[in-house]
């Protein structure tokens, strides 16, 4: 192994990680991103095994996302079997859908093109208005315990392949 890539949700990100040296930074603030990634889970895996590491976890990302965002890698990446590769699974009734239409409001990455239910469902307002009315209809209309089973299944079985 020659490196580590990891992939997920906000948990994998590094969200809620502060530096205590600057409590008056956002954990989203790019002044936070040295402390946050040196932090997060993945970062202290890095240290211990003295391995650089790229950061996939993305907040509000479902198991689907996570899933593309591997594909997006996998594509693009010469050597595979040279990475570690991590991934933290998230809540199983999430969702993300696809946005080629989507607007950077950080500098996101090539591959963040999404819009994911956790999004939706706090009111977040940089969701676009038919992005927000298409969630509260998936919401209603499809979420249920059997969805949440399959997509489970469904990643589970995608990252063991």
């Amino acid at each position: 192994m020659k490196q580590i890539a990891v992939f997920g949700d906000s948990w994998i990100w590094g969200d809620e990680l502060v530096d205590p040296a600057h409590p008056e930074y956002e954990c989203c603030f790019t002044q936070n991103d040295e402390y946050r990634l040196a932090n997060c889970f993945s970062g202290l895996i890095s240290k211990e095994l003295n391995l650089p590491y790229t950061n996939y976890g993305h907040p509000g990302a479902s198991l689907q996302s996570t899933m593309w965002t591997f594909l997006w890698w996998l594509n693009r990446t010469p050597n595979p079997g040279d990475y570690l590769v991590l991934v933290g699974l998230t809540g199983t009734d999430r969702q993300s859908w696809y946005n080629p239409d989507h607007i950077s409001y950080s500098n996101d990455p090539d591959w963040n093109k999404f819009i994911h239910s956790t999004w939706v469902n706090f009111g977040s307002s940089v969701i676009p208005q038919e992005w927000q009315q298409f969630g509260k209809q998936y919401l209603t209309l499809s979420h249920c315990d059997e969805l949440s089973l399959l997509n489970y299944q469904q990643a589970v079985l995608f990252f063991d392949g």
